[in-house]
């Protein structure tokens, strides 16, 4: 990362959220240091937390997130989804999904994305250019996405080259992320391993570790899962990652059972409590993919 920074640069530096566990707060700071070490000034550097279309985060967790001493130093702010006004037309995908991006994140000179890898199900795995897009992207953008995931008829958790994050990685290479520092932390919170480098090349590294982690090979489909989405259990809209991680090992007709507190209720798209449990699923998402285009 030396070679491609100059004093005079513009950093933003892309955070994930309160739905991540990366320890961001250890590497911030390392980064930062780094940063000023080679003559960039905290003045220049900002950090934006990647929402995606999650809820805000408060000052508190914010805080928390990034740790107190960057809170102090450095301005930290929620990444912008609903006002246009703050956001950019990029332009379309490969697949036409349309891209509106945070307009600080196209001003400035490097993009540096901080992030954990785990399972995803819309895009196989976090970490990697998914902090850019849809990490920072506007919320109709966000919602073509997962649309288009799933569109696919499969289920892709865990699938790290599949159709989306392909397109994904493609189009980031439009505004560019100079470097990412991606986490492989493991369900006891500790950090496994940490992947610094090229949004692509580095993330795989990254995968390999994570599939060491969250992966497990079972001999045959069960009749009844119990799963958990523990950490991404606050609300309901998150909760539904442990139904797509336990749908993998569940008999067709099986029972699958999510236990969840979901102490926000049902997160920040009310209307998902609305299709979520529609009898003809693909319908529905066809529907709604024919709005947006």
């Amino acid at each position: 990362m030396r070679e491609m920074v100059r004093p005079s640069d513009k950093i933003v530096i892309l955070c994930e959220d309160i739905s991540r566990f990366a320890h961001t707060d250890k590497i911030l700071i390392y980064l930062l240091n780094y940063l000023n070490k080679y003559g960039i000034e905290d003045k220049n550097i900002s950090i934006i937390i990647a929402l995606g279309s999650h809820r805000p985060m408060t000052k508190k967790e914010i805080k928390k997130k990034v740790g107190e001493e960057v809170f102090a130093r450095i301005k930290v702010l929620n990444s912008e989804f609903k006002d246009k006004e703050n956001l950019v037309d990029v332009g379309f995908t490969r697949g036409s999904i349309k891209v509106w991006i945070d307009r600080r994140v196209i001003e400035a000179d490097i993009k540096i994305g901080v992030g954990s890898i785990v399972p995803h199900p819309a895009l196989g795995y976090t970490g990697g250019g998914k902090i850019i897009f849809p990490g920072v992207a506007g919320e109709e953008t966000v919602s073509q996405l997962h649309l288009r995931s799933a569109l696919l008829g499969e289920n892709i958790m865990g699938w790290v080259n599949n159709p989306i994050r392909k397109e994904m990685e493609e189009w980031v290479k439009t505004i560019g992320l100079d470097f990412i520092v991606n986490a492989v932390v493991t369900p006891e919170n500790k950090t496994y391993k940490v992947i610094a480098g090229d949004y692509v090349e580095a993330h795989r590294r990254g995968v390999i570790y994570a599939q060491e982690i969250y992966e497990i090979v079972a001999r045959e489909r069960v009749d009844v899962a119990i799963v958990s989405s523990h950490n991404a259990d606050w609300d309901f809209w998150q909760g539904t990652k442990g139904v797509i991680a336990g749908e993998r090992i569940v008999k067709n007709e099986g029972t699958l059972i999510l236990l969840a507190p979901c102490f926000e209720g049902i997160g920040p798209h009310l209307s998902y409590i609305d299709y979520i449990g529609s009898d003809s699923c693909e319908k529905y998402i066809r529907e709604a993919w024919a709005f947006f285009i």
